[in-house]
């Protein structure tokens, strides 16, 4: 996920917020409005990993298949040959990973393909 994706998504909630909501009192309703965004984009953030069988995924990219009962399908590497059925779901498996592993895995692989490579530079 790209961190300008995150902000700009982050300030069209705010911006919607604010406009349906006023505030006379100045801060006096901001923690149950606070507690809704932190659900919010948490379940935004679940749902903006999972693409349904229309969109392709890059080939060469590890993926996770879900069916629409939510069981596991698949996992693995996408192929040229390979086709999501229609009503299963799938993410990049690298989106579903914590940010710092995910850069570490990264950088484990640029230091074995690439040796002499400064891993501070993508860490």
């Amino acid at each position: 996920m790209r961190q300008e994706i995150i902000s700009d998504k982050a300030q069209d909630y705010v911006s919607r917020l604010y406009a349906e909501n006023e505030y006379p009192c100045g801060l006096c309703d901001i923690e149950s409005d606070v507690m809704e965004a932190f659900i919010d984009g948490a379940q935004w953030r679940i749902d903006s990993v999972w693409h349904d069988a229309s969109e392709s995924p890059r080939t060469g990219d590890r993926i996770i298949v879900i069916d629409e009962d939510y069981h596991i399908v698949d996992v693995g590497y996408f192929g040229n040959s390979d086709r999501i059925m229609d009503g299963h779901r799938w993410a990049y498996i690298d989106d579903l990973l914590p940010r710092l592993y995910a850069r570490k895995h990264i950088a484990a692989n640029l230091q074995a393909t690439q040796p002499g490579i400064n891993l501070f530079d993508y860490i």
